[in-house]
């Protein structure tokens, strides 16, 4: 019942702190959010909305999507009217972010099917820059920043190349992918890459781990990732997918700050 009922509709916020040898400006404040899969058992548009709030009251200096706003496999044409204006209602309420440096997002798998094209011009309605293996650069007085977004490892082909061609080479560097598995080919540069979509696993059982993860690399599950001297975030995102429940993974809003050493 706990599962079920209680901590599908928690909310927490993890305060994380990034340091890196690739970052050379000032510190940044990253909210990170991910997987509110809108039309779901336990996210609906005015869940949304109160998110967002709370994403506004933590300040940050820029907000990252890392995808899935959609829930379920459905493709847009086979769904009720009802139904899609439920899910373009929910990324509709990203257009009351308020960070310094904008909002920036990723697409997930679940957007893919439901309509790319669709969710994609609904988060820039929103005011959102949405990337598929492609990059912003953000002007600031301690120098410029890169935020990269790659196309989804499940619908699309992830090509950090093209995402980081042209790019400022004096800038502290940001990746964004709605999956982590990308992490083992993202190229020395980036000061830290942002990911999503395992969930955490989204219900971990005592002493036996989490029983359902959907990425290929185990080692990529949840929250801090270390690997060959560079650093991912997996985020455990809002909503729930396949089974609604949650267990000792609460849904999470994460707030990054990324630094370096000096």
């Amino acid at each position: 019942a706990y599962a079920w009922l209680v901590e599908p509709n928690l909310l927490v916020v993890r305060r994380v702190e990034i340091v890196s040898e690739e970052w050379r400006g000032p510190p940044l404040t990253i909210a990170a959010l991910s997987d509110t899969h809108v039309g779901g058992p336990h996210v609906d548009a005015a869940r949304a909305e109160r998110i967002v709030r709370r994403v506004n009251a933590l300040r940050p200096e820029l907000v990252v999507l890392l995808g899935d706003y959609v829930d379920g496999h459905a493709p847009e044409a086979e769904r009720t009217p009802a139904d899609n204006q439920e899910v373009l209602g929910g990324i509709a309420t990203f257009a009351g972010l308020r960070p310094r440096y904008g909002t920036v997002a990723v697409i997930g798998n679940h957007d893919s099917w439901f309509g790319r094209s669709s969710v994609t011009e609904a988060l820039q309605n929103a005011g959102v820059n949405a990337l598929w293996n492609r990059h912003v650069v953000i002007r600031r007085s301690g120098g410029p920043i890169v935020v990269a977004g790659i196309a989804d490892a499940w619908t699309g082909e992830p090509d950090f190349s093209a995402a980081l061609d042209g790019a400022p080479a004096d800038a502290d560097t940001i990746v964004l992918s709605h999956s982590p598995d990308p992490f083992a080919q993202m190229p020395d540069g980036p000061a830290l890459m942002l990911a999503a979509h395992s969930h955490c696993g989204q219900v971990s059982v005592p002493f036996l781990g989490r029983p359902v993860l959907p990425i290929e690399n185990k080692r990529y599950a949840c929250h801090l990732v270390e690997e060959n001297g560079r650093s991912m975030y997996v985020t455990g995102g809002i909503g729930t997918s396949m089974v609604a429940a949650r267990f000792f993974n609460p849904p999470e809003i994460v707030l990054v700050t990324v630094r370096g050493p000096n």
